[in-house]
């Protein structure tokens, strides 16, 4: 039926997606995983969900963008060996190479209220490795970071929230495999 024309629509032969179409739709997945993340800091910066809540919200939305990521430099790569060593998948927005551009646009987790929920690296860290360990926090670079988590441990606490603690993300060896190759 139509549905199934719908479906099959853009495919090449036997149902491959050509290279190309496979980059284009990872990196415009991707960018609605960021937009979900903006949306999920900015409610945690309203503090209008409790923080279970933005915690789950929060893994959730890494973890899938963990993997849409892992997808874009896959798809990219797979793109360019059809002959097309070295060339630059433009980001859709800025034309600029959207692999450099995946290596920082995720580093204002570092210095975002997020950061009380998860330990995020201030260097570049697309697959979200660190917030993958157990690892003592590094020292805030932005000098407000600590009254602003004083305050806020002192409002929980205020609640008498105890599940308050930094969460870690979970990463499964064979992702990490992916993240390495």
């Amino acid at each position: 039926g139509p549905m199934a024309r719908c479906l099959s629509r853009g495919r090449g032969r036997a149902g491959v997606v050509p290279p190309a179409r496979a980059a284009t739709d990872s990196v415009a997945a991707r960018e609605a995983s960021l937009r979900r993340l903006q949306r999920v800091a900015q409610t945690h910066a309203a503090q209008t969900q409790s923080w279970p809540e933005v915690r789950r919200e929060l893994i959730d939305t890494l973890l899938h963008l963990r993997v849409l990521s892992l997808d874009v430099v896959e798809t990219i790569e797979q793109w360019r060996s059809g002959g097309r060593q070295g060339a630059v998948w433009p980001d859709p927005h800025t034309g600029e190479n959207y692999l450099l551009k995946m290596k920082d646009d995720t580093r204002w987790l570092a210095e975002s209220p997020l950061g009380e929920i998860l330990r995020f690296s201030s260097k570049s860290d697309p697959f979200f490795v660190v917030p993958s360990t157990g690892d003592a926090p590094q020292t805030p670079t932005n000098q407000m970071t600590p009254t602003l988590q004083a305050q806020r441990r002192n409002l929980r606490s205020a609640g008498g929230g105890s599940d308050q603690r930094r969460a870690v993300l979970p990463l499964q060896n064979s992702l990490l495999r992916r993240i390495r190759a």
